[in-house]
């Protein structure tokens, strides 16, 4: 089946202006925002695709940095044809800030007819991202998603009479949809869109503000058949189940998500899995108060850090190091932690057995 690189194959001959961005483009912005763009930014603060494109590609490998290795191959993909070869990149920023466990940026693309679109990026392999990925169990708001609705605020004043379209893919989609609900009123007239790509949800308290409220009939959230990060927390919006090549927690790649034409290939429902992983962290969390989600946060990346590795790509390049750190840095945590981790695993454990015996109930029935 087709992807976003067959789309780009099939679509990248007509201009936006021809025809309008779609669900499918703003999945490819999703996934540009992945690659580090310093190099094309670094004597410019303002380029289009194909500049960006044949910098990266006369810039030494050793200094190029991506996700995976697709997106790069993307960037050259879109630099190809009209539909994005034209299309100005600016206001590119990328903070990484250990001491504040934030780890947070974004890109905004000007697009034909007064538009544009502000792509934020999804968790990376740094230790620091998934820590601030975890915070969100037991933080009202983030460092990133404050940081969103500042950069959102940012280019709207820089760009005034451009409507607004804002994306991004797993937690890159959480901070879309954040900083569409909190940003000024003016400025959320402008949105005429938000795509949430496979992105976790918020906290029923965040879906009753007036601001997500105001902006939720926008909201367009895509999820593959066996999603878990983006089932993650509570989502008011309606969502969209797609198609996946991948099984399990690998669908979360947006390159597997299939590609029909101008669309994704829709599906009815996500699987059964999905629906056990999703009601057994449900119920874990809700059996946490925030005090023992923040405690059992810090407690297993403490140990995490004892690996000195940045990232998780660092853990599994030297992976027997790392597990022997671990261990030992397990050893030595004292015995009241130690008894905390175990309860609450022995939790996680408990809601899963529920969650199975729950779905099994409820398929008898159904039969």
């Amino acid at each position: 089946m087709s992807n976003v690189f067959d789309y780009l194959t099939w679509r990248n001959d007509l201009t936006f202006s021809a025809v309008p961005c779609c669900a499918v483009d703003t999945l490819i912005c999703s996934c540009l925002s992945y690659l580090r763009l310093q190099p094309a930014f670094a004597a410019q603060n303002m380029l289009c695709v194909q500049t960006a494109s044949e910098i990266f590609k006369q810039t030494r490998p050793k200094d190029i940095h991506y996700r995976v290795n697709e997106d790069l191959q993307l960037l050259y993909k879109m630099a190809e044809g009209n539909r994005y070869g034209k299309v100005i990149l600016c206001g590119y920023i990328d903070h990484l800030n250990p001491s504040m466990e934030k780890q947070f940026s974004a890109l905004t693309c000007l697009l034909e007819d007064d538009v544009m679109l502000i792509t934020y990026r999804g968790t990376d392999n740094t230790l620091v991202g998934w820590k601030e990925d975890f915070n969100m169990t037991f933080l009202d708001a983030i460092p990133s998603q404050k940081e969103a609705v500042q950069y959102l605020e940012a280019m709207a004043a820089a760009y005034p009479k451009r409507r607004i379209i804002l994306c991004g893919h797993s937690k890159g989609g959480n901070l879309a949809v954040y900083a569409g609900a909190f940003c000024s009123t003016a400025v959320q007239r402008r949105i005429l869109q938000v795509y949430n790509h496979d992105g976790p949800g918020f906290s029923a308290e965040t879906l009753k503000t007036a601001g997500y409220r105001s902006i939720a009939q926008r909201i367009e959230t895509f999820v593959p058949q066996s999603s878990i990060v983006g089932m993650l927390m509570e989502h008011e919006e309606h969502y969209t189940v797609i198609s996946s090549t991948q099984i399990s927690l690998w669908q979360h790649d947006p390159y597997s998500w299939e590609v029909l034409g101008p669309d994704f290939v829709r599906l009815n429902n996500v699987d059964r899995q999905s629906i056990i992983l999703d009601s057994t962290i449900k119920h874990w969390i809700g059996e946490l108060d925030r005090s023992q989600r923040e405690a059992f946060t810090d407690a297993v990346f403490q140990i995490l850090s004892n690996t000195n590795a940045a990232s998780f790509k660092e853990m599994n390049e030297n992976r027997m190091r790392s597990t022997a750190l671990i261990l030992k840095a397990l050893n030595r945590t004292d015995k009241q932690t130690k008894r905390m981790l175990s309860d609450i695993t022995l939790k996680l454990m408990a809601s899963a057995k529920n969650a199975i015996e729950a779905n099994l109930v409820n398929e008898k029935q159904t039969n």
